[in-house]
């Protein structure tokens, strides 16, 4: 197979300017005269029409005849077609795509996805920033560009079958040596470059700052280890729950956690309040009410709801009484309940548990009225 690259270089398109052509044939043309003249000048050799003179004739119109010959194009040189460079200009702007693709994901596309990875914009891989091309187009014989990899090889097979449409050929069109790792050895095209620990690869502008950012990937690796460590240990950890007092608008709690071997950790007071303020009403009850303290909760956190009887028109009724019955489904359970609504409003503290996204949904419940269920998604 030819490497056009290399082609290139060594012959290049011959399409100068004609006068730029026609001054270097005159040029010629003016050194042989110079040549012809001084051998027949004064201080020419006593074999002025001798051999040196005939050497001298015969190499200027050798020069001469070559120049002609390169300038029209029939020097017997290779020539590249506009087809050939245009196919050059592609298969070498796909391996520079798909360096790029493997300096953000890790790896080249499968041989099953192909090329199309690349312009595609619904990738989902860890990594990925692109897309890396506009779209994949046919080379200029109207042939598909040929992509192989298996995953095994360094680089992936990439080429263009060429004027006959036959693999292996001589004129089958190659990238050029160095494409597919132009992405590793310059980083300027790209500021979103990362470490191994992230992207797969160390490739950094210089050691400094590959340093300074290994120090900084270093740092978080070790927040999210100590994160995983906490989120083990509340996992396994207990919560007691004691209503130390309850009011209209306020409730009293004691929270005491255990580890998995029953050990005592922490013990926290808190008063939790609800923005809604106590109306009163003598109206016939119409249901309980039930409201969450947040709006989503995250896993291994507590959470509490109050509940209150309401009327027709939604207020709280001043001479509620009886007791509110709380149920929870999903991943939660239900920690303390203070039930009765002598002081206005029933509590109920619960906890989500770990491992699951599902939302809870909790009740409450009160004999010869409406119950109420809320949903408390994850956040």
């Amino acid at each position: 197979m030819v490497d056009y690259g290399e082609l290139r270089k060594k012959f290049p398109a011959k399409n100068p300017a004609r006068k730029k052509k026609q001054a270097a044939i005159k040029a010629i043309a003016r050194e042989y005269e110079r040549k012809k003249a001084e051998l027949e000048g004064v201080q020419a050799p006593v074999m002025k029409k001798g051999i040196v003179f005939y050497a001298v004739v015969v190499i200027g119109l050798l020069m001469l005849g070559g120049l002609v010959l390169s300038a029209t194009g029939r020097g017997g040189r290779a020539t590249i077609s506009k087809a050939q460079l245009q196919a050059q200009k592609s298969v070498d702007a796909l391996a520079t795509a798909l360096g790029r693709y493997r300096y953000h994901v890790g790896t080249y596309p499968a041989a099953d996805e192909g090329l199309e990875q690349l312009a595609s914009t619904k990738v989902r891989k860890r990594g990925w920033d692109g897309p890396y091309i506009r779209k994949v187009v046919k080379d200029p014989w109207g042939h598909d560009y040929v992509y192989v990899y298996n995953g095994e090889a360094e680089n992936p097979t990439l080429y263009s079958k060429g004027a006959d449409g036959l693999a292996g050929t001589s004129d089958d069109v190659l990238p050029a040596a160095g494409l597919f790792e132009a992405a590793f050895t310059d980083p300027s095209w790209t500021k979103g470059w990362m470490p191994y620990t992230l992207r797969g690869y160390v490739v950094a502008p210089d050691a400094e700052t590959k340093a300074m950012v290994e120090g900084q990937v270093q740092s978080i690796i070790a927040a999210e280890e100590v994160q995983a460590e906490a989120a083990a240990r509340r996992a396994n950890e207990k919560v007691a729950v004691a209503f130390l007092s309850v009011e209209p608008e306020v409730a009293a709690v004691e929270l005491r956690f255990f580890d998995a071997d029953g050990n005592e950790t922490d013990v926290q007071t808190r008063n939790y309040r609800w923005a809604r303020p106590y109306e009163f009403s003598t109206d016939k009850a119409f249901m309980v009410k039930v409201e969450p303290e947040t709006k989503s909760l995250g896993d291994g956190e507590v959470g509490f709801a109050h509940a209150r009887l309401v009327d027709f028109d939604w207020l709280p009724l001043a001479d509620a009484a009886g007791e509110v019955a709380f149920s929870l489904e999903g991943p939660g359970e239900i920690l303390a309940v203070h039930g009765s609504l002598a002081s206005g409003a029933a509590v109920v503290a619960f906890r989500r548990r770990f491992g699951s996204g599902q939302p809870l949904k909790l009740t409450g419940a009160c004999a010869g009225v409406r119950s109420d269920t809320v949903t408390i998604p994850r956040n």
